[in-house]
């Protein structure tokens, strides 16, 4: 009796087609590419904007609203769009995987999918800050090496290179030096400049004077435009190859239509 009133739960648009209507939603490749500068623009300003309040008139906080908008705080806007930005470049990665014709390269796409997973993840919870703090307290490290979790991760850097290596070098030539310059600026920005942190900034041997803290302040919002760069570049250049030639992405959404 029981089966006999089971029914299927199993559902498509076209057994209902008449009650349901399509909305095309179109992403054009200008207007992304131009609204995600502006936005890095606009968080870029309102960090030295922030950064001005706080060194220069005094104010760190203003009701919480100065450390909201600093580049190099974590849990706050432009961490939170950083983070957005790298899990949209994980999709585009994906959808390109679908793309793919050649069976050998779909890895590749897949790989650099889950890749900036991990980068989205490490961006908004800090997973490096934590391996910085484990590897201070297991050893002791000062000068260029006083950003310790550098070393691990340049270690990381290496293998997810040589692992790519061969499918980079199968990709289209522009496309290919695109993703290569995003990833030499991102490097450049998390661990280059994070090194020199280490070795001009370091720790104060004395107490931290306002100059110390702006100069370190300094050097991570430079840190952290360079890697809004990098994955801004990236999330266009794969963008522009999904959009081909018509310069734009046709969404198709169902919704049921009013009775």
């Amino acid at each position: 009796m029981k089966r006999n009133q089971e029914r299927s739960s199993s559902y498509s648009i076209g057994d209902d087609a008449e009650n349901f209507r399509s909305n095309v939603l179109s992403l054009r490749y200008p207007v992304v590419k131009m609204s995600i500068w502006g936005l890095i623009a606009f968080l870029s300003f309102a960090n030295f904007v922030a950064l001005y309040v706080m060194h220069g008139l005094g104010h760190p906080e203003v009701w919480g609203a100065v450390p909201l908008f600093l580049l190099d705080r974590e849990q706050n806007v432009p961490t939170l769009f950083a983070s957005l930005l790298i899990l949209a470049c994980a999709a585009l990665f994906y959808i390109n995987m679908t793309f793919e014709r050649e069976r050998s390269m779909r890895s590749g796409w897949l790989f650099s999918s889950l890749i900036m997973v991990v980068i989205a993840v490490d961006e908004f919870v800090s997973i490096h800050e934590r391996v910085d703090a484990a590897l201070h307290a297991a050893f002791e490290f000062d000068g260029i090496w006083e950003r310790a979790w550098v070393l691990p991760y340049f270690v990381l850097v290496l293998v997810v290179s040589a692992r790519l290596f061969g499918w980079l070098l199968k990709l289209p030539f522009v496309l290919r030096m695109q993703l290569i310059a995003a990833g030499f600026i991102y490097i450049a920005g998390a661990m280059g400049v994070e090194l020199l942190g280490g070795l001009f900034v370091g720790e104060p041997s004395g107490p931290q004077t306002n100059d110390w803290i702006l100069t370190a302040d300094l050097l991570a919002s430079l840190e952290e435009i360079l890697e809004l760069t990098a994955i801004a570049l990236l999330l266009s250049s794969l963008f522009g190859r999904v959009c081909g030639p018509n310069g734009q992405i046709e969404l198709k959404v169902w919704a049921r239509a009013p009775d």
